[in-house]
């Protein structure tokens, strides 16, 4: 797959590993020394804050592992899924 732009996408780690940093040349932050925060194995997802929040990254996702297979699902798909049922979650929330 390559290396692709997650803003607005909400991934689950079907299998493999990928570790969750900031920092770094691809960092959506001013600072560019790298940190790893975790690491994230097959059943973990990421990217659902953004996604919900309608905002932008706050950390960046590579796979560390030899292969890893990832399902994704984009702002656009995700809110044609949920539709106004994620207003309300959203108001729930509040």
């Amino acid at each position: 797959m390559g290396n692709w732009s997650a803003d607005g996408v909400f991934c689950s780690t079907l299998a493999g590993e990928v570790s969750v940093y900031v920092g770094g040349a691809d960092s959506p932050t001013t600072d560019k020394s790298y940190r790893e925060l975790s690491k994230l194995g097959a059943g973990a997802s990421f990217g659902e804050k953004a996604l919900i929040n309608d905002d932008v990254r706050g950390a960046c996702v590579k796979v560390t592992s030899n292969d890893a297979e990832l399902f994704y699902l984009n702002r656009n798909r995700f809110n044609e899924l949920l539709g106004e049922s994620i207003l309300i979650i959203l108001c729930m929330g509040n």
